[in-house]
């Protein structure tokens, strides 16, 4: 009967030992999923400017081709006549 005392203690103190490291080591993880989650949502804001500026610089690219220049419009003289036209023709 004695032997099965000393297993129940010996059992009981290693389940506290455990449950106390558990406890310890869980603000840490904690922690550190907080800041990976910061991490991440910077990384999409950051990704969604990017895509942002792409979609404007396909638009202005895009108007550019339009008037047959790189520059849009303001390189072709203005929309008053379209390319090669001089205004006020």
């Amino acid at each position: 009967m004695e032997d099965t005392d000393v297993q129940a203690i010996v059992k009981q103190a290693v389940q506290e030992f455990l449950q106390e490291q558990q406890a310890k080591s869980e603000p840490a993880y904690k922690t550190e999923l907080v800041e990976e989650r910061k991490r991440r949502e910077q990384l999409e804001r950051r990704l969604n400017e990017v895509e942002e500026e792409s979609k404007r610089s396909r638009r202005g690219r895009a108007g550019g081709k339009r008037f047959g220049h790189p520059g849009g419009a303001a390189a072709a003289g203005g929309c008053e006549g379209g390319p090669g036209i001089p205004r006020g023709a």
